[in-house]
């Protein structure tokens, strides 16, 4: 896929997979870390779009790995960070991936850190699309009664669409050190919807939650849609440890629908 057909895919909910070949790039990691290639499925994405040809997709993960290597005998885990960002060239792109791994537990500290940086153009990093939405969802009783009926979905919201509150909208996402990439960048948020609750408060509502992991740590948004298809979608990070500090909650006001909103969501069918 060509950086172009990654970010509409994206924007438009699709899921998307990837690989990273070692071979093809340049890698910088300590001994502890063994340089291999791997791919893997992207769940979660932010991104952000400014002028002069700007933009950033930014996606992670997180998963456990043995700590022995690294002489800890608790919980160990490995947060890979991919940060897609563009080139000179129109049709090329540039991964910026990071590999942390970090002790889980009542002690938190980073053990070992590295990176790689792959380009599109020589093979070192390619996206596929997997899966893209088959409908789009318009009211909130078609979100709850998919879900009833076993279907999965995605969401896809433009956050300069929705209104803002909260102290600053200027905040540090995982995996961006500079903080964004300009004051008025456009904001997408992307992703699997993994569960659903109910407010006992508010009944004609569904909740979901879809987190960014870093490895100090997480970004989260918490959406709420309502039947008269309002989004309250709340974003914040908290880092990790057994007493996690938030920052400050952004909340955005959305509509829902291909009509009228920002926020939408799409059944699709996953591949046989």
């Amino acid at each position: 896929m060509t950086p172009r057909e990654i970010l509409e895919y994206a924007r438009r909910g699709g899921i998307l997979t990837y690989d990273v070949d070692v071979s093809a790039c340049d890698v910088k990691l300590p001994s502890t870390m063994r340089a291999y290639s791997f791919g893997e499925t992207v769940h979660d994405v932010y991104m952000e779009f400014a002028g002069k040809g700007q933009w950033r997709l930014f996606t992670s993960s997180a998963r456990p790995v043995n700590g022995s290597r690294l002489n800890v005998t608790g919980s160990v885990v490995r947060v890979t960070e991919v940060n897609l960002t563009p080139s000179d060239q129109e049709d090329d792109a540039t991964a910026f991936v990071t590999l942390t791994d970090w002790q889980h537990g009542g002690v938190e500290k980073v053990l070992a850190t590295g990176n790689m940086t792959c380009k599109i153009s020589n093979g070192g990093f390619l996206a596929h699309p997997q899966r893209v939405g088959d409908r789009e969802l318009e009211q909130e009783r078609e979100v709850k009664e998919s879900f009833h009926m076993g279907m999965e979905m995605t969401f896809a919201v433009d956050l300069g669409t929705c209104t803002t509150s909260g102290k600053s909208k200027k905040v540090t996402r995982p995996g961006a050190p500079g903080g964004r990439l300009a004051d008025n960048a456009t904001e997408y948020w992307t992703g699997d919807i993994y569960g659903y609750r109910i407010p006992p408060i508010q009944e004609e509502a569904i909740e979901f939650t879809s987190i960014l992991e870093g490895p100090r740590q997480r970004e989260v948004i918490n959406v709420r849609v309502t039947g008269d298809n309002d989004v309250e979608v709340k974003s914040y990070a908290e880092s990790h440890g057994p007493n996690p500090t938030p920052t400050p909650v952004l909340t955005y006001k959305c509509r829902m629908g291909s009509r009228e909103g920002g926020f939408h969501v799409f059944t699709y069918t996953p591949r046989s």
